[in-house]
């Protein structure tokens, strides 16, 4: 596997895409912002962060920066320096998302600039995976955070945060906004819904959800089928409606029926 390090010429982190992101050529990639520290602890610098390329053709640090405690200040500038091309910028979310669950402290104390960041970026794809890293984030950040994205004007973030809620521990507190978003007009946004009451069991959304067995969509009905049956797998089974989907036309969501009527 091709190792990059900051700083690298263009021809070392080419056909990198991300989320459907692509960049090519470009001036060199800029340094982190001036404010942001040169050193991370005491071993650390810029020049000594690597990025590794996945087999999805992303990039992903595997340095150690993500066991530096004093390294928050630094990563949430490099996702912000919109000078760096986007798959460094969305490389550098993801550290973010996995240093967040490692110290639970930093991510609250950074919460603030996590949630403005959410809010203000342009890049949706960068913006994607701050607010699937709050699924390991304190319950005030993730919560506010949740909420916000939730109700953005675009849909691939309200997905995204639809989908969020359902992971956390207490993604509960946000059932209301899981229900109102089974009436989103985006299919991706529904179906997140969906899936996510189903993950926590809120009960007060069955009636919804039956409402769903009958989406124009297969993708929401699928997620429909499947949260009613982790809700309540005997109010599932007798449901007439998920009878008739034994017979639907999309081989996943009849499948799916099928296994909830046994």
């Amino acid at each position: 596997m091709k190792t990059a390090m900051i700083g690298l010429s263009v021809a070392s982190l080419v056909a990198v895409s991300v989320l459907a992101v692509n960049w090519s050529g470009g001036e060199g990639d800029a340094a982190v912002a001036a404010d942001a520290p040169r050193q991370l602890g005491s071993t650390h610098s810029l020049e000594d962060v690597r990025f590794t390329k996945t087999r999805a053709g992303f990039l992903r640090a595997t340095d150690p920066i993500l066991a530096d405690p004093s390294a928050a200040p630094m990563m949430l500038a490099k996702i912000g320096d919109t000078s760096l091309r986007p798959a460094l910028r969305i490389g550098w979310a993801d550290a973010w998302a996995r240093y967040v669950p490692l110290h639970p402290d930093k991510g609250a104390a950074f919460g603030a600039q996590w949630l403005s960041m959410i809010q203000s970026l342009n890049d949706h794809a960068v913006a994607d995976i701050l607010i699937r890293g709050l699924r390991k984030a304190d319950t005030k950040t993730a919560m506010e955070g949740l909420a916000w994205a939730c109700r953005a004007t675009s849909p691939e973030l309200r997905a995204a945060a639809m989908a969020t809620v359902g992971w956390h521990a207490e993604g509960r507190i946000l059932a209301t906004t899981l229900m109102d978003g089974l009436a989103d007009a985006d299919t991706a946004v529904r179906a997140a819904a969906a899936r996510s009451l189903g993950w926590l069991k809120v009960d007060t959304a069955r009636d919804s959800l039956v409402s769903l067995l009958n989406d124009g969509a297969a993708a929401v009905r699928l997620e429909a089928v499947r949260a009613l049956g982790r809700i309540d797998a005997d109010y599932a089974r007798n449901l007439p409606a998920m009878r008739a989907l034994v017979n639907d036309a999309d081989p996943k969501v009849a499948r799916a029926a099928a296994k909830r009527i046994r």
